[in-house]
């Protein structure tokens, strides 16, 4: 019964997402001669208007990926000219039942519609293209009437797509796992039993279509995939690390590797101690932090003197994932707020307290046993707009640190050279300050 109200839970949270956050239904006129289109792809949207003979049509804009605008440009099949595709409907808002796709090629410095496609679907979920042996292909996600996820593979030949096969799928990937320079397609979908498996296909030069390698199950608690990141193992071999909603709605992680002709999930070979290494209640990701190429996984322990308050807060753990288990790489306190991580020396954890003050100000101060007791001060962190005069915190004793978007940080170091722990410089407070999106 919890399993199933969790699944109403988040099913209800995603119907309101992909309704309520439509990105597709943007008006065209407005939004084409924008400065998020090139003048190429407002080049491309005229002759594809002039297509349809100026039939109303409403640009769809991909959700997610890496490409994320209703017009791509790219020399698709590598022959040294661009191609452009377009993603549209005809219908009226919230009466769609197709997708087009078409297809525009360049001829004497011209765009040109060469190809419209009809798919019957919501809307684009991402876009990829891959370039195996000479051969291109064009992979869409699309999102059905009942919510749920099927990609489509096509060949681009001839200044045609070509259709090959299609596949449901509830997280779609392109990533050369086995490292031998091809991208690969990882997928997930659902069994008939509930669990996630996950799922890698290739293309099969000789049969001349796409191949299942192999396959494996994800940790039978955990329900949602929300995120993956892509890097290296500390051998350098690809890795790719899933991040998953469980049972109780915590965020826990899954590590995919591919060995021996075999792709391998080693977090869930090694049992459930290993999964709650990944445990976090704050939706933060998988990340390479100190970018080395690892990818650290988050957890979190609760900051000392909040197990009782209603309002909790979290230090959170950065681990990297290894054949004996798990390494941990750095503590640190991230404040969603104002998007920064502060990274803390070790020896801070057990002894340490974290206070978020009026005035936008963080402060780190000694734990004496309670957070009312606990007054003495260690570094704080104070977020100011940058149109704010701030030369009052200056002369404060607060500097500069650093500065992202809307946003300037200032830093105040206390010294604390008899309270058993490391104490911090500006300078090294700097260096231990990054910004967190």
């Amino acid at each position: 019964m919890k399993s199933k109200i969790l699944f109403i839970i988040l099913g209800t949270f995603m119907i309101t997402i992909l309704a309520g956050c439509n990105s597709s239904l943007r008006n065209i006129e407005e939004s084409i001669f924008s400065p998020t289109f090139s003048k190429t792809q407002t080049d491309i949207y005229k002759s594809f208007k002039k297509s349809l003979f100026n039939k109303n049509a409403n640009l769809i804009y991909p959700k997610t990926g890496p490409n994320l605008l209703p017009i791509i440009i790219s020399d698709i099949n590598i022959d040294g000219n661009k191609d452009g595709i377009v993603f549209y409907s005809t219908e009226p808002d919230g009466y769609r039942k197709n997708i087009n796709i078409n297809l525009l090629s360049q001829k004497d410095g011209n765009w040109i519609s060469i190809q419209d496609i009809s798919i019957s679907a919501l809307d684009i979920d991402k876009v990829f293209h891959i370039n195996i042996n000479n051969k291109t292909f064009v992979i869409i996600g699309f999102i059905d009437f009942s919510l749920e996820k099927n990609f489509y593979i096509y060949e681009f030949n001839l200044n045609k797509l070509n259709f090959i096969s299609s596949y449901k799928y509830e997280f779609l990937e392109i990533f050369d796992i086995d490292g031998d320079n091809k991208e690969d397609i990882i997928y997930s979908n659902n069994d008939n039993k509930g669990n996630i498996i996950v799922n890698l296909i290739k293309y099969d030069i000789e049969r001349n279509l796409f191949s299942d390698i192999s396959s494996l199950k994800i940790d039978p608690s955990l329900k949602f995939h929300i995120n993956s990141t892509k890097g290296f193992s500390q051998r350098g071999d690809p890795t790719l690390i899933l991040d998953f909603i469980g049972e109780d709605t915590s965020i826990y992680s899954q590590a995919l590797y591919y060995e021996d002709d075999l792709l391998l999930n080693p977090i869930y070979l090694m049992g459930e101690k290993a999964l709650k290494e990944t445990k976090r209640f704050n939706r933060f990701f998988s990340k390479d932090i100190d970018l080395d190429g690892e990818v650290e996984i988050p957890s979190e322990i609760i900051v000392n003197g909040y197990d009782k308050e209603d309002h909790k807060l979290y230090f959170t753990i950065w681990k990297k994932h290894r054949d004996d288990g798990f390494h941990k790489v750095a503590q640190t306190y991230i404040n969603t707020k104002f998007n920064y991580m502060v990274e803390f020396p070790e020896d801070w954890i057990d002894k340490i307290t974290v206070k978020e003050e009026s005035g936008d100000i963080l402060g780190f101060y000694l734990y004496e046993g309670d957070l009312e007791k606990s007054t003495i001060p260690l570094v704080k962190i104070k977020t100011v707009l940058k149109s704010d005069d701030y030369s009052e915190f200056l002369d404060d004793g607060y500097i500069k640190i650093s500065e992202h978007g809307r946003f300037r940080y200032l830093a105040k170091a206390f010294s604390h050279e008899n309270y058993g722990i490391t104490s911090l410089s500006i300078e090294e407070i700097i260096k231990l300050f990054k910004i967190y999106l």
